[in-house]
């Protein structure tokens, strides 16, 4: 069998209908994942079947033997009723037809189906490596299904149903059947008896129970009793119609030498009545042991199609009546339209066709993203086509969905793509889900932006559906599709403009439209500012908060939608453990007494080491564990069973920023003197400013951080991650390994050099002040190897920055176009990135060289002789950081 397109779609009449293949491998994932386990259940339902019949009695039997069946045959009612399901376009159709030629050739032994006749025809062989074991018994190359053609309730008339479509073609093929044998024959007996069953039982009764029957046998009657008499058999025949077609369903089968009949039906839910009718078809007459329903249907639709009918038809007048008893209703039916389709279409044998990937490749030419940058080529060729080369570019990316929801979509993209002189807008454009998005915008994609600056276009939530008038005078809420496609033409224009979003009025008004969810956070904490605030941003959408935790790299509203509500919320100002450490803590002045003296008895008897180690532990805890009974809780667990409250850190942190930590009897010495109530107290005055800061400033890089390995990865989640958010309440901190980690893996990522380079230079804003400010600095000195992976693979992703071309140099491999890669960044922005990248590489060597040093005191328990290195200990800091604050007086 070969592929075929069907010479058009069945019902659109278009070249981008449905198709017929003769290989699973021309199927995309979902689709070719459906019709296997369809074959494969057809295949077990004939097994189980042809197992149940085997000893049976083949008389047919007449109609007092149907009035007398018993009840446990009426419960024996199968449904073997599997959906395909999915939107329009996802390609319903042709899993439908090519599955026609797959049940067609399966035979009870599949290594006995018909040997194909094309070189493309690989049935036979897909269905050797199907779970299709032979069915013993019977001769291996019976054929194991009869499939009718496919029932399209669109064409139907209204008084037609589904089961007189399925009377029709079952008539038709016993007509092909009497012709192809001889009068004289056997066979031709029994094809006729079949027939006349068919015709004159089944249909009369089937007749007969409908409305029109009682009315046609009134008009004929010539008597009363002759009436009398045609009506008693007529309800006869009409109450055993159904006993009567599931009996006929068995002799047709075994007449034409089929196992099992396979129905199919096409879009039923877009026809309230047929859809209601079939539904009632496959409960009543289709539950049979060899009958299979096969249904292509969007069953969300179906379940809106049944209930509104369902209600129509019960309560019309409610319809402009109470508005809260309709409410009431409409869920009502819906709940019992739900409650009827999981009975009568079992949720296990539901298929749902979704896109994929490899959809996109096979209908590209093999390699979508290929046939994107080959599009880009040409296009960046001609003149003006900046803005198709830019799109192509976007659409190989973050957009891909615009081409790839649908697998009629793609079909029609990839037509329009190779066309000759085409215009991307026009094909983007060229969808009936935008259908109602086009007035708004004019019918151009240039449109969009006149329609947000006038407000016809507009968002309540800085990453949220937009809402749009239609028709000047409704306001909906933009689709899915609809809104990807606004968003595809901002960030288009924001690419074509080098990423400068101040000049860019219509994207600042779409972020910012009635207000945004969270947006208003307060600025960075006053006072002790640092060499670490981040420089002004310019490029891309992060430029327009600067007061949010947005990375560099986060440049496009694609971009922003990877982020969520508590990504993009910056941490308060102060942590718990930073007002506490500042003499904000809970205790008396009783317990502080108590504590200072504890303390003091503890730095006394112990020696230098011994006292270092338990300064730095208790500041740790405390650091740490932010809630205080938490924090009593674990550090009454540990070995060292005292733990000072954090008034008393907090006078050791004031002594050592006096500059008396030189050793530690000048600390003791030092909390003897407060615990008298002696000694400056004004002295450190900058010191709760500068931890305050400090604190803001390490939870804002790293939440900035995280980010931006978000939107490298392009994912919402990092699985690895204890924390995902910097938290307010509670832990503000990751796994450092992991966190740094994964960065290196995303840097060192040689299929995605834009993505690596942009992450890298995204870090070159937020890792100094991560690893000055106390990211578990002392953990990392001790596995040196982690920084020293990351700073190898940033010096790396650096380098993608630079300007070049495709060209090979010397002892180089062949680079990446930097045009496809960077279309929306000059080349002297990028030199620009590239030197900044450098920068933060080179601070970072220099901080860990002196984090070896402190680690290396720590190691060798040595206090150290320098307040500035002690306190940097303490805090878990850099020492660049506490000098450069200024807030030690050594």
């Amino acid at each position: 069998m070969a592929d075929e397109s069907n010479g058009g779609h069945a019902l659109t009449g278009s070249r981008f209908g449905a198709f017929k293949f003769a290989s699973l491998q021309k199927l995309f994932g979902s689709q070719r994942a459906a019709l296997v386990a369809i074959v494969e259940a057809v295949h077990q339902v004939a097994a189980e079947s042809y197992r149940g019949r085997r000893g049976r009695s083949e008389t047919p039997p007449g109609e007092k033997d149907l009035l007398s069946l018993d009840q446990g045959a009426y419960f024996d009612r199968p449904h073997h009723a599997f959906v395909i399901d999915g939107e329009r376009g996802s390609g319903k159709t042709t899993v439908l037809l090519t599955l026609y030629g797959y049940i067609k050739a399966m035979r009870f032994d599949n290594a006995l189906a018909p040997a194909p006749e094309r070189a493309d025809d690989t049935i036979r062989a897909d269905l050797a490596r199907m779970d299709l074991p032979p069915i013993s018994g019977e001769v291996g190359n019976r054929r194991v299904a009869l499939l009718l053609p496919i029932v399209f309730p669109e064409t139907m008339e209204p008084h037609e149903s589904a089961m007189e479509a399925v009377f029709a073609h079952m008539d038709q093929i016993l007509v092909g059947a009497l012709e192809a044998t001889r009068i004289e024959d056997e066979r031709h007996r029994r094809l006729e008896e079949l027939q006349n069953w068919l015709r004159r039982r089944i249909g009369a009764a089937w007749m007969y129970s409908r409305k029109i029957g009682e009315q046609a046998l009134t008009n004929d009657a010539l008597t009363y009793d002759e009436f009398v008499v045609r009506r008693a058999e007529h309800n006869r025949r009409s109450y055993t119609r159904i006993d009567t077609w599931r009996s006929f369903v068995d002799r047709f089968l075994d007449a034409l030498g089929y196992e099992v009949l396979v129905l199919s039906f096409d879009d039923s839910d877009l026809v309230p009545e047929a859809a209601d009718d079939i539904m009632r078809s496959i409960r009543v007459y289709l539950s049979h042991a060899r009958i299979v329903s096969l249904m292509a249907v969007e069953l969300r639709t179906l379940h809106e199609t049944l209930s509104l009918f369902k209600l129509t038809q019960r309560s019309p007048g409610l319809l402009v009546g109470d508005s809260t008893l309709l409410r009431g209703l409409v869920e009502l039916e819906k709940s019992n339209i739900a409650a009827q389709l999981d009975k009568i279409l079992p949720t296990n044998l539901r298929h749902r066709l979704e896109t994929g990937p490899d959809q996109l490749d096979l209908i590209f030419g093999g390699n979508y993203g290929e046939f994107c940058r080959q599009a880009f080529q040409r296009a960046s060729t001609v003149p003006d086509g900046r803005r198709g080369a830019v799109s192509w570019w976007l659409l190989a990316g973050p957009y891909a969905a615009l081409v790839s929801d649908t697998a009629r979509r793609m079909v029609a993209m990839h037509a329009a793509a190779t066309a000759r002189n085409h215009d991307i807008d026009d094909a983007l454009l060229s969808y009936a889900k935008l259908n109602e998005l086009k007035p708004v915008i004019g019918g151009r994609l240039a449109g969009v932006r006149d329609a947000i600056l006038d407000g016809r276009l507009r968002r309540r939530e800085l990453v949220d559906r937009p809402s749009y008038e239609y028709h000047g005078y409704a306001e909906h809420v933009a689709t899915a599709v609809e809104a990807l496609l606004v968003e595809f033409c901002l960030d288009r224009e924001l690419a074509l403009r080098n990423l400068d979003a101040s000049a860019f009025p219509e994207l600042r008004r779409w972020l910012e439209g009635e207000g945004r969810n969270g947006a208003r956070v307060e600025a960075a904490p006053r006072g002790n500012q640092s060499d670490h605030a981040a420089p002004e941003r310019t490029l891309g959408v992060a430029a327009l908060f600067p007061e949010l935790p947005l990375p560099r790299n986060c440049l496009y509203l694609a971009d922003l939608r990877l982020l969520t509500d508590t990504d993009r919320t910056p941490p308060s100002q102060a942590a718990p453990w930073v007002a506490q450490l500042s003499g904000q803590g809970r205790s008396g002045k009783d317990r502080v007494r108590a504590d200072v003296e504890a303390s003091i008895q503890i730095l006394s008897s112990a020696d230098d080491g011994t006292a270092l180690e338990w300064l730095v532990y208790q500041f740790e805890n405390v650091r740490r564990v932010s809630r205080a009974d938490d924090r009593f809780v674990i550090l009454n667990r540990v070995a060292m069973d005292f733990a000072v409250a954090p008034e008393v850190l907090s006078l050791v942190l004031r002594a050592v920023a006096r500059g008396e930590g030189r050793t530690r009897d000048d600390l003791v010495f030092a909390l003897r003197a407060a615990e008298g109530g002696s000694g400056p107290r004004d002295a450190a005055a900058a010191l709760p400013d500068f931890l305050a800061f400090a604190d803001w400033t390490r939870r804002t890089a790293l939440q900035t951080w995280i980010n931006a390995l978000k939107i490298a990865r392009r994912t919402e989640t990092l699985g690895t991650l204890p924390y995902e958010a910097v938290a307010d309440e509670g832990p503000s901190f990751v796994n450092g390994p992991n966190l740094i980690a994964q960065s290196a893996d995303v840097l060192s990522d040689s299929a995605d050099p834009r993505g690596a380079a942009l992450l890298a230079w995204s870090l070159g804003a937020c890792a100094l002040p991560v690893f000055d400010y106390g990211f578990a600095a002392r953990n990392v000195a001790a596995e040196p190897e982690h920084w020293d992976r990351l700073l190898q693979a940033l010096r790396a992703a650096g380098d993608g920055l630079r300007a070049s071309t495709g060209r090979e140099r010397a002892g180089q491999g062949r680079r990446p176009d930097r045009r496809w890669l960077f279309p929306d960044v000059e080349a002297t922005e990028r030199r620009i990135m590239a030197r900044d990248v450098a920068q933060c590489v080179a601070a970072l060597e220099d901080r860990a060289e002196t984090l070896r040093k402190t680690a290396s005191n720590l190691a060798e328990r040595r206090w150290p002789s320098d307040p500035r290195e002690l306190a940097a200990l303490l805090l878990g800091m850099t020492v660049e950081a506490i000098s450069g604050a200024h807030v030690v007086h050594a």
